[in-house]
């Protein structure tokens, strides 16, 4: 299943993680097969804030392992690590997706 992980850093931790950074693309390296996307999020003011992922994994639990071996998060950097199911709408997992979705939605709507 695809899963999302929101990660937001404490107050002030940014500057201390950059010190992992490498450790950061290590663990992203050896595990790129489970990562579908996933970057940084940043402020309004262009400072990093946290991250995001969508993972494939079997189960929340195991992306829950998964994120807790990554290094800033196993070095206590992040105030907020938020896993939740995603489904893929866009770009369309293939041609046509959105306007079945469509058409099946408008026909429960018409068939209550």
């Amino acid at each position: 299943m695809l899963l999302t992980i929101l990660c937001t850093f404490r107050p002030g931790a940014y500057e201390n993680a950059k010190q992992l950074r490498l450790e950061h693309y290590a663990f992203l390296r050896e595990m790129k097969q489970t990562i579908v996307e996933g970057g940084p999020l940043f402020g309004p003011d262009g400072s990093p804030t946290g991250m995001l992922m969508v993972v494939e994994s079997e189960s929340i639990e195991a992306a829950g392992d998964f994120i807790a071996s990554e290094p800033y998060n196993a070095n206590g950097f992040f105030e907020t690590v938020a896993i939740r199911r995603w489904s893929h709408v866009i770009p369309e997992p293939h041609p046509g997706y959105i306007d079945e979705e469509y058409d099946k939605e408008r026909a429960s709507r018409a068939h209550p």
